[in-house]
């Protein structure tokens, strides 16, 4: 059974996942493909081509085609209903629909088009609930273990800007099948409210979400600038914020010249503390959330999944709950995960339950082989480069302060770069944020990351668990702070990913070769991109970035790469 799960057209990570048999063969981002980061509301014509030939497959050898968003006419029959305004339990009017909703809109009749045209299984598409999608694309690979989800279980959380009928979703998976439980109104849609603030401050939607995240850091909570009025409980008991009222006094704001104060300085009072504020209550909402689901299941294990929780703050926060255990965030949490748990419910009708997919690292996407690797860098007319021990050269330039890109195996899907598609720089040297911010053209004041080997993690960061996707932040232990100053930001925390001799063996050798020769097992690792563009993908990618960019030397497939 092929099963080819994609996005929908309305989605702003447009994205497709190949499942052969049960098995999770090919998942990747249009972006990489197309250079267009997120390449919103596309249909992904370049990923599902990628797919194909990951699978020798061809079109028509697909038997169904999953798509991760419902079917428009039931949208509108929910957002319609009675009962969905009255769920609400707060200043919501029902919405009424005299004739058939204009599915062109949404992108339906775009999405049916555009699989007729890639001559794929037009005659079999499935339409799945978009929240359901991101619910199972990570409690089927969160990788608890079989034992601990028939036995304990698991609670799943679901939160984005808007999935059609929900703005999220909460529930418990026993193992086999999902239970759900309540969900999000749209009216009080967290991933808006969120959003709102970061348009607000000057950045942009659906990409500059992290940019308040770390804007928040520096400064305090002040309900002047946003009231907790704004707070309701839904009919499900379910904290959420009046995505109107949050907009009502951000225009308020604006009126009184605070928005004029923030395009002049960024990290004004008004601006940071707004930042804090807003992640603050995004916080509150997610712990109160996690909370509830705990009391009512007795179950301390969590999947999340959803835009909002790529958060890795709040993830950082809620980890910290004396009711939390486990805690697994699918790294590829924005509309892009949609398409995995498309096609992931779509096997699981098949075998009548929710499949448990291995997915121990987030490399999935495109891969090249090292002929080809050294066939382009031999036509390129820029370089020059020599075959080497990337273990040794890579911890030695690390240990020399030179900033690597850094280019290996299959690319990773989700927005983060973990050592595949990366720029590693020296840690312990605090002049390197501001180094390779400036290389990136990113804003001085955003921190940047570090990758620690697995079994020294707990030695650097307080944090109850691993993190292999670098979407949990934790603080770093006080006697650390002043080793890895270059990763460690202003409120003493850091947005680790953990990592071992299995997930990436080129990496770790070389953070134990850097460990040796300077006691410090972490590189700083930010992904390999400048701005405004995805993370690179194809060598192609990786050799432009580095000849338009300061970086020192380019590694990709034990290659050093040299401008000539």
């Amino acid at each position: 059974m092929n099963i080819l799960g994609i996005t929908h057209k309305y989605a702003f990570n447009s994205a497709a996942c190949l499942i052969m048999d049960g098995k999770l063969v090919a998942f990747a981002e249009e972006e990489r493909f197309t250079r267009e980061k997120q390449a919103p509301q596309q249909f992904p014509s370049k990923a599902v081509n990628y797919c194909l030939r990951r699978g020798n497959l061809e079109a028509s050898e697909v038997d169904e085609v999953a798509v991760g968003f419902n079917k428009i006419e039931d949208v509108w029959k929910t957002v319609s209903s009675l009962e969905f305004a009255d769920y609400c339990n707060h200043d919501f009017e029902r919405i009424e629909f005299d004739q058939g909703p204009d599915i062109d809109i949404y992108f339906e009749a775009d999405t049916i088009r555009d699989i007729h045209l890639h001559e794929l299984p037009a005659g079999n598409i499935t339409w799945h609930d978009h929240h359901e999608c991101h619910i199972v694309s990570a409690i089927a690979t969160c990788g608890f273990g079989e034992d601990i989800l028939t036995t304990e279980g698991c609670n799943y959380i679901s939160m984005d800007g808007d999935g059609g009928k929900t703005a999220g979703r909460t529930g418990f998976f026993d193992g086999a099948h999902m239970r759900n439980d309540e969900y999000f109104h749209c009216i009080g849609s967290l991933g808006f409210f969120y959003e709102s603030v970061t348009k607000f401050l000057g950045f942009k939607g659906h990409q500059g979400e992290g940019k308040v995240m770390g804007l928040a850091s520096y400064g305090s909570h002040d309900e002047s600038l946003l009231p907790r009025t704004s707070f309701f409980r839904n009919k499900g008991g379910l904290l959420q914020i009046d995505r109107n009222a949050t907009v009502d006094y951000l225009n308020y704001l604006k009126e009184r010249g605070v928005q004029e104060k923030v395009k002049e300085n960024i990290l004004c009072e008004e601006a940071v503390n707004l930042a804090h504020t807003a992640q603050k209550y995004l916080e509150e909402v997610i712990i109160d959330t996690a909370r509830n689901l705990a009391d009512k299941n007795n179950c301390s294990n969590f999947a999340l999944s959803g835009g909002s929780l790529l958060n890795c703050s709040a993830n950082g926060k809620l980890l910290e709950q004396d009711f939390v255990e486990r805690l697994f965030i699918q790294p590829a949490s924005h509309d892009a995960g949609s398409a995995l748990g498309a096609a992931i419910l779509s096997y699981g009708h098949q075998i009548n339950k929710i499949p448990q997919i291995p997915f121990p690292t987030a490399y999935w996407g495109s891969v090249f082989t090292t002929a080809a690797v050294e066939e382009y860098l031999s036509s390129c007319e820029g370089v020059i480069y020599s075959t080497v021990d990337a273990v040794k050269v890579l911890a030695s330039l690390i240990k020399e302060d030179k900033v690597v890109g850094y280019f290996d195996g299959k690319a990773e899907v989700g927005p983060r770069a973990l050592c595949h598609r990366s720029i590693l720089a020296n840690p312990t040297k605090k002049r390197n944020l501001d180094r390779v911010n400036k290389i990136k053209g990113r804003e001085e004041w955003r921190p940047l990351a570090p990758v620690i080997k697995e079994d020294k993690f707990h030695e650097i960061v307080n944090m109850k668990t691993i993190s292999p996707f670098m979407l949990i932040a934790g603080e770093v232990k006080e006697e650390w702070r002043t080793k890895i100053p270059a990763v460690t930001h202003v409120d003493n925390t850091c947005r680790p990913q953990s990592l071992n001799q299995k997930q990436n063996p080129i990496i770790y050798g070389a953070l134990s070769v850097f460990e040796e020769a300077s006691g410090c097992p972490v590189f700083m690792n930010t992904s390999f991109n400048l701005r405004g563009e995805p993370i690179v993908d194809s060598p192609e990618d990786a050799v432009r970035t580095f000849l338009n960019s300061d970086l020192d030397y380019l590694l990709i497939h034990g290659f050093l790469v040299e401008r000539k």
